[in-house]
Parts: C-alpha cells; sequence; structure tokens
C-alpha cells in the first residue's frame, strides 16, 4: 500500500531534478512548461514521501522504524563522492572499511 506512494514520491523527484534537461528535451511536460509551480512540486514531493512512510508505519511498525538504518547504510556506503573530501567523516565505519582494504 505505500508502495504506490513512494512511487509517485520518486518519480515526482526525477521530474523535478530533470526540469533543465525536460526544458530542452520535453519542454511541453508540466514542470518545465510552468503548468505546475515550484511550491506545487515540493508539495508533491513531501506529501506522497510522508505518506508512503506513515502508511508503511501504520501496517507493520517494524517496517515503519526499518527504514531510518535503511536510509543511514544506504547513505554512509553509496556516497563516497560526496563524503570523500570530508576524509569519510560522515560515516565512522567508513573509514574502518578503507583501513581494511
Amino acid at each position: 500500500m505505500s508502495g504506490p506512494f513512494l512511487t509517485g514520491y520518486t518519480q515526482t523527484l526525477n521530474d523535478w531534478y530533470d526540469r533543465e534537461i525536460d526544458s530542452i528535451n520535453e519542454p511541453y511536460r508540466p514542470i518545465p512548461s510552468g503548468a505546475i509551480s515550484e511550491n506545487e512540486v515540493i508539495t508533491q514531493i513531501w506529501v506522497p514521501l510522508l505518506g508512503g512512510l506513515t502508511t508503511a508505519g501504520i501496517l507493520d511498525i517494524w517496517v515503519g522504524i526499518g527504514w531510518i538504518p535503511a536510509v543511514v547504510y544506504i547513505f554512509c556506503t553509496s556516497v563516497k563522492v560526496k563524503t570523500k573530501w570530508m576524509d569519510w567523516k560522515l560515516c565512522p565505519w567508513s573509514k574502518l572499511r578503507r583501513l581494511a582494504a
């Protein structure tokens, strides 16, 4: 049940970040054409995200809580480009992984 909410969230977020590309390739789409304002897009990003997480939390408390460590794990293991300039200070265990290699 939370899948459609979160799918809508990811699709809207993708459209928002691709707005410059779409203004050239597909100028008739709602965001590049200006049919949807910036505030409406931000609302369309937050409402499905919160709706999906809330629905997951209502359906099963462990699903609702389980996304927190999942997000931390994904952020700390896949954002090497953004954290390398900080010498891996964002996630202490990332430094251990680098020393082990």
